[in-house]
């Protein structure tokens, strides 16, 4: 048996054990409920994951994945604050923003033949600075919660199907 396979079965191994402690400890750990949550949690990162592991297949490195996420998640949170438009309007010009700024660092990196890294770690200085900027605050300059108050995505359950 390999290196390899002897790791993945001690953290598989691992995985259980601590599985099992939180179930004695906790008895509503693996409840449904509690699985779904788990899973809902980890969707946005496993939703980047696969988008990130095209960049990686190709040889490449994106360092403004998160930065990319915070300014459209900034532009949803601007449109929930400031207007009255419903989630099926504002999420797909949120998506359209993100599509933009990828095609931007790619026009940049493939145009003017710049490594990736340094285009995406401009990029990500650029976003992140625009998302602090774009956040809602409250009147002691503080970063509020917002929370979506749209009666059709509501009327969902907050969900579509599964997701």
């Amino acid at each position: 048996m390999s290196v390899s396979a002897i790791r993945r079965l001690i953290l598989i191994g691992l995985l259980l054990v601590i599985s099992l402690a939180m179930s004695v400890i906790t008895p509503a750990f693996l409840t449904l409920d509690n699985i779904m949550t788990l899973l809902q949690e980890a969707s946005l990162t496993g939703i980047i994951a696969i988008g990130f592991t095209l960049v990686l297949i190709t040889a490449g490195i994106d360092m403004s994945i998160g930065a990319v996420v915070a300014i459209t998640s900034m532009v949803c949170i601007n449109f929930i604050s400031y207007t009255q438009l419903p989630a099926y309007i504002y999420i797909p010009i949120a998506l359209a923003g993100g599509c933009l700024i990828g095609w931007v660092n790619g026009f940049f990196i493939t145009y003017f033949e710049l490594p990736e890294f340094i285009v995406t770690l401009a990029t990500r200085g650029i976003l992140a600075g625009l998302a602090l900027i774009a956040a809602v605050k409250d009147e002691q300059g503080f970063v509020k919660n917002v929370f979506i108050q749209d009666e059709v995505f509501l009327s969902f359950g907050e969900t579509v199907g599964p997701v």
